[in-house]
C-alpha cells in the first residue's frame, strides 16, 4: 500500500518537471541536479475496533539544486509554492486522500518538503473463521423434517 502512495507521488513530480530525475529507493553517487528524492520518513499502522485500521505515512520530498545557481533560494520558494498547491491531493487507484501538515525548510542547500498522510483502511474479513467446522449435520433430511435422534 505504502508503494502506491509512492509511485503516485513520483508520478505528480513527474508531471509538474519532467526534465528532473526522481529518486525513491536511494540517491545514485554523482546524480544530476535537478532532482528529487522521495523518502518514507514514517509509516505506521494501528488496529482500530474490528477490522478497521489507521494508518499514517509521513513524507519527506527532497529537491537538490545546482549549488552554484545565484537564485537558488528563489527556485526553491517556488518548488515549494508549486508542491503546496499540486500536492494537495495524491490519487491512489481513482481515490483522492488529502496530504496535511505540510511545511518545508531548506537544510544544506536541499529543500525538504514534508507531509503527513492519514489513511482509515480495513482488513479483510476471512469468513472461513467465522463459519468454523460443523458437524453431525443431516443432509438427507428435507425442508421442514428434524431428526431429534442424539448421535452416539
Amino acid at each position: 500500500m505504502t508503494n502506491n502512495f509512492t509511485r503516485a507521488i513520483s508520478k505528480k513530480l513527474k508531471e509538474l518537471y519532467p526534465t528532473y530525475k526522481i529518486y525513491v529507493d536511494k540517491i545514485m553517487q554523482g546524480f544530476n541536479e535537478p532532482c528529487f528524492f522521495i523518502k518514507v520518513v514514517y509509516n505506521n499502522l494501528d488496529k482500530k475496533l474490528d477490522r478497521k485500521r489507521h494508518r499514517e505515512l509521513s513524507y519527506d520530498v527532497m529537491c537538490f539544486m545546482d549549488k552554484n545557481d545565484q537564485a537558488i533560494n528563489f527556485d526553491y520558494q517556488d518548488v515549494v509554492d508549486n508542491l503546496q498547491e499540486n500536492l494537495e491531493l495524491i490519487t491512489v487507484d481513482t481515490k483522492d486522500y488529502r496530504t496535511k501538515d505540510k511545511e518545508s525548510d531548506v537544510v544544506d542547500d536541499v529543500l525538504h518538503f514534508k507531509f503527513k498522510l492519514n489513511l482509515s483502511v480495513y482488513k479483510e474479513k476471512d469468513i472461513t473463521s467465522d463459519i468454523g467446522e460443523v458437524e453431525g449435520i443431516d443432509t438427507s433430511l428435507k425442508w421442514g423434517e428434524f431428526n431429534w435422534k442424539k448421535k452416539r
